[in-house]
């Protein structure tokens, strides 16, 4: 039996917009009046998702950053895991020496030092979440929860390609968005996150189901007792998922959740 249910939100909860469609709003609803635990697990950071909860107008636990920081129903701390100061510092470096917009998380605040046209793309996605413009050198005494680079999808390629070398073990590195390339401590991902909070819940892997599109989602799908992925979903998430569902842009999610609900 399904106790929790995670859903990532850009390219699953949500549709082009980067809102909740009205079927998926409606179908965490009846889950949650079924008693199944709903959880936002998003590469966002925690006030994004906090937001997102506040829209559909009930409390819900949260795995923001891609795991790195997991807060319970009530808002409470259940786990951060912080980049190592040395791997901050050194992308710190890398992202101005390659004149990129750089992002740091630190639990539920985003930094970022340089203004860009990747900037100004990145802050028209944010959704109940405003970054604040410091120093670059302020960024080099903040706990990195994540550090993530704007770029065109090819060169976010290329600096993978490129930091991958010295950084792939060190770090979990990911793409969330094509002009995204994220980098965490190497032992957060959404899994990691959501079994923690599973966990605090007294609830199995089998009794939780996932869903996701992107690379950030594979861990989180491929641990949960039942993984699915949306239809605009890539591969790699298709290929470890259980059922395939319709796109984002279709309400996909609200057929997952509803699956579960009645048990279809």
């Amino acid at each position: 039996m399904i106790r929790m249910i995670a859903l990532d939100l850009d390219g699953t909860l949500l549709d082009s917009s980067r809102r909740i469609p009205p079927e998926n709003a409606a179908a965490i609803e009846r889950a949650i009046d079924r008693g199944i635990e709903v959880v936002l697990a998003s590469g966002r950071n925690a006030s994004s998702l906090v937001g997102y909860w506040q829209e559909l107008g009930r409390p819900g636990a949260i795995v923001s950053s891609n795991g790195g920081y997991v807060l319970d129903r009530d808002g409470k701390e259940l786990h951060h895991r912080a980049l190592d100061d040395p791997l901050r510092d050194s992308l710190l470096t890398y992202g101005e020496a390659e004149s990129l917009h750089t992002a740091l998380y630190s639990r539920d605040r985003i930094l970022s030092a340089r203004r860009n046209e990747w900037a100004d793309l990145y802050e028209s996605r944010l959704h109940n979440a405003t970054p604040e413009r410091v120093d670059v050198n302020v960024l080099g005494t903040m706990p990195a929860t994540k550090v993530l680079f704007v770029d065109a999808p090819n060169r976010i390629l290329e600096h993978r390609a490129r930091l991958g070398p010295e950084f792939a073990d060190k770090t979990y590195m990911t793409i969330s968005e094509p002009e995204y390339l994220e980098f965490l401590s190497p032992e957060a991902n959404k899994a990691a996150g959501l079994a923690i909070l599973a966990s605090s819940r007294g609830i199995a892997r089998e009794e939780v189901a996932a869903m996701g599109d992107a690379e950030n989602d594979l861990e989180m799908v491929q641990w949960a007792g039942f993984g699915a992925a949306p239809a605009n979903a890539i591969g790699a998430v298709k290929a470890v998922s259980q059922r395939v569902f319709a796109s984002n842009e279709e309400a996909g999610a609200s057929q997952f959740i509803d699956s579960i609900v009645y048990n279809l």
